[in-house]
């Protein structure tokens, strides 16, 4: 800590904060589940530094797909009765890099 940062507010520390997460690549991932039709639901996904999604529901492993920048359509098996968990994963290579869930 500066004396700057304990007579202002921790303005020094908020702006070496602020310098350390700008250089961090952005990484985004969004999921829309649509409405179940003939036994399938399609599943719109936004992403952003991400080549690779797989989507779960209820835990269980439904799709792989590649991903770009931008949005992506995968298809998953309707499951029936109450309510369900859709998560997707987000990957950068091997890593993990972004969790989404739906309620379905």
């Amino acid at each position: 800590m500066t004396k700057n940062d304990l007579l202002n507010d921790n303005v020094d520390l908020i702006a070496k904060a602020g310098q350390l997460l700008s250089g961090l690549p952005i990484v985004a991932l969004g999921a829309q589940v649509g409405p179940a039709l003939g036994g399938k639901r399609q599943v719109t996904l936004t992403t952003q530094g991400l080549d690779r999604v797989d989507v779960t529901i209820d835990g269980r492993p439904r799709s792989t797909v590649d991903v770009t920048n931008g949005t992506t359509v995968v298809e998953v098996p309707h499951v029936g009765g109450g309510s369900h968990d859709l998560a997707a994963h987000g990957f950068k290579g091997t890593a993990l890099k972004a969790v989404a869930h739906v309620a379905m």
